[in-house]
């Protein structure tokens, strides 16, 4: 008798990560996402049935999906076009096996406006060069992409076409005219129901323009090389496609090309901090926070040294004992003119503030480091020259006994070199030229009573005028002064009235100020005066809870940037940093200058940078530049429209590949920021998604929604516009279940109601209905409500999250539908 063996097979299904999912999946293909738990299988690409789905893709239930796209596609993904030539279904009869064009011969036959790939002419009519720019000699079959009915076919090297390849390619006439030949010849000819289409310039060629150091064998500079983009800055190849045959084109950009970054625009130099008290505060303000019409005045107690600031419409956000306790003021027409303010007291209900003047350190007499014998007179070495010049007289002050020789003695100035100074006085006069405690002190064209007053990043104006205090010696006490400034940074002359004709101890001065109107911006100050190294530097500023983030540049141990965190805001904006008086800005190797998204970001260069390949004649790359939010201000480029169908929760295409190309690259932006949803934002129509009891509880008397809708609702009156609804399509009424939660343990808010409405796109008007109930703790005042508008046709839903303080909810929810 025979012994039954029983054999086991075990069939594993493909699985990965959610990210990793294949953009569309094969027809019966399982594909199982191991961190969201969802299991996809692909349907048939290519039958009547699935074949409309082959161009859509449909949002995730990520929360928010649908304005995370908007978002990301408007500000990180660039589209472009390549020269291409589209036949439609019918252009063939299944007889005719060529087609031949010219490069002014329009794209397609018919096209609408958001039929990107239909567009314009084969080449951009500008061009006057038509030959392979990375060849440099005419196109051949093998540098085209001919794709039909999706699928891409085989070039042919030789005319004659033998099996396996599927075309052929030729070009005829004078290639610098628009109107010479291009001719397809296909093997099999296409029958009436085929689609084809043909694209010059495909991944390879648009990579290697940004890559190398010229666009093919022309003499135009590549993207890095033009713009000197930084190897940690350059752009990731996976997230630039072009779909073969349409020839329609996207470049992602990750978080750091739209970021505002110090190194984008500066080069930095070696930063060094030898110590506590090395460097001092890191100003930094963001121009988006500058308010208008601030009143200032001296201070009501009358304290001179101090200014009052009232009519101020700044938000919230000063705090004397916090990291917003310094105000930058502009637009003043005395000394409060850029300048950075201590923040003494601010009461925000009623608009005013009190922000300390700065007592700043200065001198008239500078210390001498060197006396030195030239040509038997004397000369000597100080801190600065700044407003020295021949013809002054230099008049020693000595602290101690008369050990130099020199003390209260005067010479003229005879040549100036750096900061060395030659005086018409013997050298045999010097008894000791060692001595450290002797000082200079400056006579502007030998008067005695006018003076040099040494005092670093001053900020004082011409005329403007200063309080000066001394604690001894030539002054003491406070008198003002009128300072005459000629431009230098750390010095200014003053007319005392009287022959100063010794030191003056423990001077300080401080800027005299008038009423005026001006403007008021918060400083974010970083007090970096106890750190002793980098690394404890940039640890005060990171952790500060502020929005700079303050990082080496990679493999460079001394080399900082400074930009803004992506937690804090993802979308770019304008910064300035601001050196004080130690100069702590260029102590960390940066730049005190303003930080603009259109000269600090990797995208405004890339924009740049294609502008002018797009506008070069003999540049036929890219045929048109699509960009929604654009940085640069060298140019303007035509917009684009995503194809969002809010009410259906999709995204349409013009081919599977372009949708592939667009999902992949949005994901990857997605996946790669911060606190992603590991379920990404877009998947392809024809994956499709099982509904398994963990994602879908079905058949019993209890229907469990575990992945309902989701949406972020931010305070203030914002659109929503995953309940938006084109009219015109097959819906008019929704009626949408939901809950709303958010806040913390002291501020928290809950409900849950039901919203309902009703558009008519012939009258423009809109029935709403919100039916809720909601608990709240903590809230001093606002509420949570919607409200709706209809024009053009597409229904507009609002919130307006007046909650206070400031709140961000989450919004989960299920949807109803059905048309008139």
């Amino acid at each position: 008798m025979a012994t039954e063996t029983t054999k086991i097979t075990r069939m594993q299904q493909r699985r990965g990560l959610k990210q990793d999912l294949p953009k569309p999946l094969r027809p019966g293909e399982i594909g199982f996402a191991t961190d969201s738990r969802q299991i996809y299988i692909g349907a048939d690409t290519v039958d009547a049935i699935s074949d409309i789905y082959n161009k859509t893709g449909v949002f995730e239930k990520t929360s928010s999906a649908q304005s995370i796209t908007t978002s990301v596609g408007n500000v990180q993904i660039i589209k472009f076009t390549v020269p291409h030539k589209v036949y439609d279904k019918g252009d063939f009869d299944g007889v005719t096996d060529s087609a031949s064009w010219t490069p002014d011969t329009d794209v397609a036959s018919s096209y609408q406006s958001t039929e990107y790939s239909r567009l314009g002419k084969v080449f951009k009519p500008q061009d006057t060069e038509f030959k392979n720019i990375f060849t440099n000699t005419t196109f051949a079959a093998t540098d085209l992409k001919v794709v039909q009915e999706g699928k891409l076919l085989e070039p042919s090297p030789v005319a004659t076409i033998s099996s396996g390849d599927d075309y052929f390619f030729a070009q005829t006439g004078n290639l610098s005219l628009g109107n010479h030949t291009h001719q397809l010849t296909l093997r099999t000819p296409p029958s009436g129901a085929d689609a084809l289409s043909i694209s010059y310039y495909g991944n390879t060629q648009v990579i290697s323009s940004i890559e190398d150091n010229k666009i093919g064998t022309t003499n135009q500079d590549g993207f890095y090389n033009a713009m000197n983009i930084t190897n940690y800055r350059q752009l990731d190849n996976n997230n630039i496609r072009v779909t073969p045959g349409t020839g329609i084109g996207y470049i992602g950009l990750q978080f750091k090309h739209i970021q505002v970054a110090t190194d984008v625009k500066h080069t930095p130099t070696d930063a060094a901090v030898s110590g506590a008290g090395d460097v001092g505060f890191l100003y930094l303000t963001k121009t988006s926070t500058t308010y208008a019409d601030a009143n200032v005045a001296a201070d009501a107690s009358q304290n001179p040294t101090q200014v009052y600031l009232s009519n101020l419409t700044t938000p919230d956000e000063y705090n004397v004992s916090g990291i917003y306790n310094h105000v930058y003021v502009t637009g003043g027409n005395d000394w409060l003119d850029n300048q950075i303010l201590k923040v003494n007291t601010y009461d925000s209900s009623a608009g005013t503030m009190i922000a300390d003047l700065p007592s700043n350190s200065a001198r008239i007499a500078q210390s001498i480091s060197a006396i030195s014998n030239v040509s038997n007179n004397v000369q000597i070495t100080i801190g600065t020259t700044e407003d020295i010049e021949v013809g002054d007289d230099i008049y020693f002050w000595e602290n101690s006994t008369n050990a130099s020789g020199l003390h209260q003695t005067s010479a003229t100035i005879t040549n100036i070199s750096g900061n060395t100074i030659d005086l018409a006085i013997a050298f045999s006069s010097v008894a000791n030229s060692q001595l450290s405690n002797v000082s200079a002190i400056t006579y502007k064209d030998g008067v005695s009573s006018n003076v040099v007053v040494v005092s670093d990043r001053h900020g004082v104006p011409n005329a403007n005028t200063v309080s000066l205090t001394g604690g001894g010696g030539a002054l003491n006490g406070t008198q003002s002064f009128t300072a005459e400034v000629t431009g230098n940074t750390n010095t200014f002359i003053v007319n005392f009235g009287t022959s100063m004709t010794s030191n003056i101890v423990d001077l300080t001065f401080t800027p005299v100020v008038s009423s005026t109107t001006l403007s008021t911006t918060p400083v974010f100050s970083g007090d970096l005066q106890n750190a002793e190294t980098l690394e404890s530097a940039k640890a005060i500023v990171n952790n500060a809870g502020g929005w700079p983030r303050l990082n080496n540049i990679p493999g460079e141990s001394t080399k900082l940037y400074i930009t803004h965190a992506e937690s804090v805001q993802k979308t770019p904006f304008d910064f300035a940093l601001h050196n004080d008086q130690k100069d702590t800005v260029t102590k960390l190797g940066l730049v005190s200058d303003t930080y603009r998204k259109y000269d600090s970001t990797v995208k405004a260069k890339l924009e740049e940078w294609m502008y002018a390949v797009q506008s070069d004649v003999n540049l036929n790359l890219f045929k048109e530049v699509y960009v929604n939010n654009e940085f640069q201000q060298f140019g303007s480029f035509v917009t684009w429209q995503l194809g969002i169908d809010s009410a259906l929760g999709e995204m349409n295409f013009e081919s599977r590949d372009e949708a592939k190309d667009f999902s992949q690259i949005l994901n990857n932006l997605y996946f790669e920021s911060v606190n992603p949803d590991i379920r990404g934002l877009l998947n392809i129509k024809t994956n499709i998604e099982f509904l398994t009891a963990e994602a879908l509880a079905a058949g019993t008397a209890t229907t469990s929604f575990t992945s309902p809708e989701q949406v972020t609702l931010l305070n203030g009156n914002n659109v929503i516009s995953e309940l938006g609804l084109a009219l015109t399509q097959d819906f008019q009424t929704l009626m949408i279940e939901y809950s709303i939660v958010g806040g913390t343990i002291s501020n928290r808010y809950r409900r849950v109601g039901r919203l309902m409405y009703s558009g008519d796109d012939l009258t423009d008007e809109i029935a709403i209905n919100d039916n809720f109930t909601d608990v709240s703790t903590g809230f001093s005042s606002g509420d949570v409500t919607f409200s709706g508008t209809v024009a053009g046709s597409q229904a507009t839903i609002l919130c307006n999250n007046t909650l206070s303080p400031s709140t961000q909810l989450t919004m989960r929810y299920v949807v109803r539908r059905w048309g008139d």
